[in-house]
């Protein structure tokens, strides 16, 4: 049996009680995200922002739109320690096999602690949603005049270019992931290192070498992402994900600090 395979099963064997927590904590993240992005665009379409005929934003309202998806991050950024509490709620369903629901707004309480959370999600993940922009080959391949993303599909050439740039651009982004947020993120969420700038710059050398165990893990989700868009499926996939990837680092970073390695 692969070390996926075992992950996996004890996994699942953690769910066993904890699913219903681990949805509500999931859920409750999608909806503050939803609700922000509702609010925002909402007040956009009063303030005229959009021009209906065209689908476009209209050219004078331009920088109210900046604005708005300006106030749409901060406002994510603000609320993004609730993602830090899901996983230190799958944290606990994998190491106890209890995930306790007041660990959902653990990084909440108190100021130092939110504010260090805050910091580390924002060192986190600027880097890398900008060097995701920047690396972007289907925005590169624009930029250069070599496809027309309003009609990627004109000619055989430029509709393989695009197809071929979307697959790139997605292994970029999930590469960007795994090597500078996964393991950093996890490892604190989960209270396996307290001290954040550790997290963001100590644990780079262990994030790189463990990229491979962490995309083996991702992929062997492959049937199970692909029912996803079936949405009832990802109630289930969700959480049993996120367990998975908790158990993973557990072990992961157990092995490396015993051999004195981290």
């Amino acid at each position: 049996m692969s070390s996926e395979s075992i992950i996996k099963a004890q996994a699942r064997a953690s769910l066993k009680g904890n699913l219903v927590t681990l949805i509500a904590a999931i859920g409750l993240c999608f909806a503050v995200a939803v609700l922000i992005d509702s609010i925002v665009g909402t007040a956009l379409t009063c303030l005229g922002a959009y021009d209906f005929e065209s689908g476009e934003i209209r050219d004078d309202k331009k920088l109210l739109y900046a604005l708005g998806n300006v106030f749409s991050f901060g406002a994510l950024a603000l609320f993004s320690p609730l993602i830090n509490g899901t996983i230190r709620l799958a944290a606990d369903a994998a190491k106890t096999g209890k995930a306790k629901i007041g660990d959902l707004l653990y990084f909440f309480e108190g100021a130092g602690r939110y504010l260090k959370t805050l910091a580390l999600n924002l060192s986190l993940c600027l880097p890398v949603l900008i060097l995701s922009f920047v690396l972007d080959p289907t925005y590169l391949l624009e930029l250069f005049g070599l496809i027309n993303t309003d009609a990627p599909f004109d000619d055989l050439l430029s509709g393989s270019l695009f197809l071929l740039s979307v697959i790139i651009g997605v292994a970029v982004k999930l590469a960007l992931y795994f090597i500078f947020v996964h393991y950093p993120l996890f490892a604190y969420s989960m209270g396996e290192a307290e001290s954040a700038t550790y997290c963001v710059f100590g644990l780079l050398s262990f994030s790189i070498k463990s990229f491979p165990a962490a995309i083996k893990l991702f992929f062997s989700f492959t049937g199970w992402i692909m029912l996803c868009f079936f949405v009832v499926p990802a109630i289930y996939v969700l959480p049993y994900m996120l367990v998975a990837m908790s158990n993973s680092v557990k072990w992961l970073i157990h092995d490396n600090r015993a051999k004195g390695i981290i």
